[in-house]
């Protein structure tokens, strides 16, 4: 147990680090503008009108540099495990939210698919399962190639009386060898250059997965792309009775 959750604090600090870097260029945009914003309203003969203009654009460029600052930071505090009730659909929204920044750095778009995560509702960690997502966007990100595309999207399936909710996240990049897909879940096994990963991702989405009552399961491509899921129990029996 102690190893697992060491496991689970080193990848949450690696996940955190692309984060910060794909919103070095979010924070810089609003800083630019807000110090152009400046210059002009040092100038001499400058209307009421226009002060007010660059006012605005400095306050809408503060807000957005205090919004995405407030995500890293509620992400990178460290979190004891809670449980609560969670909207599943408004656990994605913060997810995309986070990775918006570092997947358009690579030109990446993400498509979200919320029809069966919208008003439904399930039990477990907030942080940690927003941490398992993020391991899966992340590492699909990592694997995709230049503009290409992500999805996102709930599924639902029957277990006896019982639904089981699926959030899979599907990459269009090169797929998993064959000979590595019986490892892809091993920890520290990675096909990433040394230094650009620590082949804890997918073991750690794991196990907070396995926490929840769920699993994490994978869907190979005949020749490329990977959809990767994690499955949680709903907290409610949906059976007939």
């Amino acid at each position: 147990q102690r190893s697992q959750k060491q496991n689970a604090e080193t990848e949450r600090m690696v996940a955190l680090g692309y984060l910060v870097a794909g919103v070095a260029h979010e924070i810089s945009n609003p800083l630019t503008g807000m110090k152009n914003c400046c210059l002009f309203l040092k100038k001499d003969g400058l209307s009421e009108e226009k002060r007010l203009e660059y006012l605005d654009i400095m306050e809408e460029g503060l807000e957005r540099i205090e919004n995405t600052v407030g995500q890293l930071l509620e992400f990178g505090r460290p979190q004891s495990l809670k449980e609560e009730e969670i909207d599943l659909g408004d656990l994605i929204r913060r997810t995309e939210r986070l990775v918006e920044a570092s997947l358009r750095k690579k030109m990446l778009s993400l498509h979200v698919d919320l029809k069966v995560a919208e008003k439904r509702v399930l039990y477990g960690d907030r942080q940690k399962l927003m941490q398992a997502m993020l391991n899966l966007v992340l590492n699909a990100a990592y694997y995709s190639p230049p503009k290409g595309e992500l999805k996102i999207r709930c599924i639902e399936e029957k277990r006896g009386g019982w639904y089981w909710i699926g959030i899979s996240v599907e990459d269009d990049g090169p797929g998993v060898p064959k000979e590595h897909q019986t490892h892809i879940k091993a920890p520290f096994f990675t096909t990433k250059p040394v230094g650009e990963g620590t082949g804890l991702g997918l073991s750690v989405t794991r196990t907070i997965a396995a926490a929840h009552g769920g699993e994490l399961s994978f869907d190979f491509g005949k020749d490329t792309g990977l959809i990767a899921t994690i499955w949680l129990p709903e907290h409610e029996d949906r059976s007939e009775t």
